[in-house]
């Protein structure tokens, strides 16, 4: 049933108040505004989705806007990644590679040091002593904004905020367009598009996740028209956004030699062209020294890594990371590989195939910040599995660890999270009907 126009309005103004508080009157560290805020955040859009309020598809996304617009003139407040983004693009307009040298280098041999790298904007770095991490696709954007705003902060800021509205736009249409052909409510559209933790870390904080997810939701269209030369291109910007996109290959190499050919011709040649610009030998080594990095040494709410490192507590008195982060990467490739196979068997559809096989790797990392999951909630709009959004709302939890002083980790919030999203990720594969709400479109 359609709503009466003030709760609407009402629904509207009261979401709106808090993103814009969310984005210029709260800080990292404070936990209970931050926490209240977000709550009260997703009571609104939960009571909007279990009413099933029929909006328009234009209503959606307007509203969707808005709600994104209140961050532009915002500095992220919930990450620092961004200063590594700007960071990098001052070296690239210097004609110096970023995957060259660790950021100390230029502190520590200043004089060759380009304009812009300098101390202050160091000091905002969070992996100083550690080589960027970023693909092409990010890196070409904040190559843009340094060009358009020329060291500014804030000028580049902005211009990736643009970025990130124009893509998720395009998110939006894509999602219409498939739930379209898939003959599913082109309203379900709003479980993504107005989902908080969507707009505040992807749109507030400029995770590279929106670009990610816009060219997989290409990919799964170009599979559902069986155009899979396009489907290999929009993997291979998939990957050139987040290298992550990588596990969906060995679900997608076992296509018959026919979709196979142009699949991965396509893939190969687009993911080449991506990378040549910034590929030489500084960009391998510092690109492998990353991702070793990632699996041996940094640890954030990771559920089933964590009962793994408190075996290793008990047994060796000493945390494991760097042996149970190699076993849970060979665990996570094994396991796809197998699921994989069983879905090509039973011929499960690609995009809950592609979202079980994204849900094995989250399970399987060591880090899982709150904005990984925002790809396997723009998923759940066309499948029947809802736990990634429920998911949303007790990850965001994780903030509270946040302080002056550091991250504090608190062993509650992860029993609290995992525990309800285990508990309601057996009841969905057990259940063979999605929850039923749904958004129909005003006639």
């Amino acid at each position: 049933m359609r709503p009466k126009y003030p709760l609407i309005v009402i629904f509207f103004l009261l979401s709106l108040a808090l993103y814009i508080g969310l984005a210029y009157f709260t800080e990292r560290t404070q936990s209970t505004l931050l926490l209240t805020q977000y709550g009260l955040l997703f009571c609104l859009y939960g009571y909007g989705v279990a009413k099933q309020w029929s909006l328009t598809t234009r209503e959606i996304f307007l509203i969707g806007l808005a709600f994104r617009l209140a961050f532009l003139g915002a500095t992220p407040a919930l990450s620092d990644d961004f200063y590594r983004f700007i960071w990098d693009a001052r070296l690239w307009i210097s004609g110096i590679n970023p995957f060259a040298h660790l950021p100390t280098y230029f502190i520590d041999h200043s004089l060759e040091a380009p304009s812009g790298i300098n101390i202050s904007l160091f000091s905002q770095l969070n992996s100083q002593t550690h080589y960027t991490v970023y693909p092409p696709i990010p890196q070409y954007i904040g190559l843009l904004s340094e060009w358009l705003s020329p060291g500014s902060i804030k000028g580049s800021v902005l211009v990736m905020h643009l970025v990130v509205l124009l893509v998720e736009s395009g998110s939006f249409y894509l999602l219409v367009k498939l739930l379209t052909r898939l003959k599913k409510d082109p309203g379900l559209v709003a479980i993504y598009f107005l989902n908080p933790l969507v707009i505040l870390e992807l749109t507030g904080n400029l995770h590279h996740e929106s670009l990610m997810i816009f060219f997989l939701i290409a990919l799964v269209l170009a599979l559902n028209k069986e155009n899979y030369g396009m489907a290999g291109a929009m993997l291979a910007f998939a990957v050139a956004s987040k290298l992550i996109p990588l596990i969906l290959l060995p679900y997608l190499l076992l296509m018959n030699l026919k979709r196979i050919v142009p699949f991965m011709g396509s893939f190969c040649l687009v993911l080449v062209l991506l990378f040549l610009p910034m590929f030489d030998s500084s960009f391998v080594a510092g690109m492998k020294d990353s991702l070793l990095l990632y699996y041996q040494k940094f640890e954030f709410n990771a559920g089933l890594y964590f009962i793994a490192r408190e075996i290793g507590y008990w047994r060796r008195g000493f945390n494991m990371i760097a042996v149970i982060g190699k076993d849970f990467a060979i665990a996570a490739a094994v396991m796809i590989l197998i699921f994989s196979i069983i879905a090509k068997i039973r011929r499960w559809d690609y995009y809950s195939s592609i979202q079980w096989i994204i849900m094995i790797y989250l399970s399987m990392t060591l880090i899982l910040h709150p904005w990984y999951i925002t790809t396997l909630i723009a998923l759940s709009v066309v499948t029947r599995f809802r736990y990634p959004l429920i998911w949303s709302l007790l990850i965001f939890i994780t903030y509270m660890g946040y302080t002056v002083s550091g991250y504090i980790n608190h062993t509650w919030i992860y029993v609290l999270e995992y525990g309800i999203l285990w508990v309601l990720l057996v009841y969905e594969i057990r259940s063979h009907t999605a929850w039923n709400f749904t958004l129909k479109d005003a006639p």
